[in-house]
């Protein structure tokens, strides 16, 4: 599927390694999980990433460049592992295809059923209530992670700061709908008393100069 659909992994060990570091100490403090999580870099210079099913994350080498810590990465990842573990694809798959469709898919459907469903999912056009749930579900998992949770408000304030035209010209603005009003909340919302940050042990320039 990602061959057909244009999609390249990038392979490059410095950039594999720093997101290995990223994704492991977010899933090192996740809850219990039904998913073996798979995060992947992609060639791609728009500021983006987007959940599979199957607890796949991909993340846009844009997204890395565009990104001033390892954190503000951690926090977009934590939001797309949010979509994952609340089920939001399978929601998406059921609504946007019903059971039928997908237990064909499931049982070797044609290609272009198949085809169909890959580009819907990776419009990930999730609803509001989704996208709120996964932003809470980040917020929790960047504290137990030790991370600041409050990276993930900075970073799309910055990014709505600087591509002021939004969603028409920043897939990222209309796929995570991150208003005026939940930056706000997020920054707002108290840390519990028990956190304490861990920065990232990563040389964040070496990685970026390697896209």
């Amino acid at each position: 599927m990602l061959d057909e659909g244009g999609i390249k992994l990038l392979k490059d060990s410095v950039v594999d390694s720093a997101v290995v570091v990223i994704g492991g100490r977010l899933t090192a403090a996740l809850p219990e999980s039904g998913y073996d999580h798979h995060i992947w870099v992609i060639e791609n210079e728009q500021i983006n990433a987007m959940t599979l099913p199957g607890g796949y994350v991909l993340v846009n080498s844009g997204l890395i460049k565009f990104s001033d810590s390892p954190e503000e990465v951690a926090g977009v990842i934590a939001h797309e592992l949010g979509h994952v573990e609340k089920r939001h694809v399978v929601s998406r798959m059921v609504g946007e295809f019903g059971l039928q469709i997908l237990f064909s898919v499931i049982t070797g459907g044609d290609a272009v059923i198949l085809g169909e469903l890959s580009r819907s999912l990776l419009s990930n056009l999730f609803s509001r209530e989704q996208e709120e749930e996964a932003d809470a579900f980040a917020w929790d998992l960047m504290c137990r992670s030790g991370s600041d949770p409050r990276v993930l408000a900075t970073f799309f304030r910055k990014l709505e700061d600087e591509h002021p035209s939004g969603p028409d010209e920043l897939e990222i603005l209309s796929t995570h709908p991150h208003n005026e009003a939940r930056v706000r909340a997020t920054l707002e919302k108290a840390l519990p008393d028990t956190f304490t940050a861990r920065p990232m042990e990563l040389d964040w320039e070496r990685v970026k100069s390697r896209l």
